[in-house]
């Protein structure tokens, strides 16, 4: 399995910058007469709409760091693997 870890940490990358646009969202624009029904459910309709902007945010932000761990977490084992190799040859070569 080949993993590219520069991709994988390039995605995190991405993902922690559109979480911290998405969670800086568009600002609160001028809100109506608090009495009018339509003024009351565009209110209530940003309010959901910053809800969801967050729990997106907070989705890509833990998805930037499992790439990066993920990226790290294969560096380190492809290390490992690489001295078990390395180790299992040089084993070979005393036998032989």
């Amino acid at each position: 399995m080949g993993v590219n870890v520069d991709d994988l940490r390039l995605s995190a990358s991405k993902f922690e910058t559109l979480a911290a646009k998405l969670s800086a969202g568009s600002g609160s624009p001028e809100t109506g007469a608090g009495w009018l029904a339509t003024s009351a459910a565009v209110s209530a309709a940003r309010a959901e709409a910053a809800a969801g902007r967050a729990a997106f945010s907070t989705r890509m932000q833990a998805t930037s760091q499992k790439l990066a761990a993920a990226g790290a977490a294969y560096t380190k084992n492809d290390g490992s693997l690489g001295a078990t190799i390395h180790d299992v040859g040089a084993t070979i070569n005393e036998v032989i």
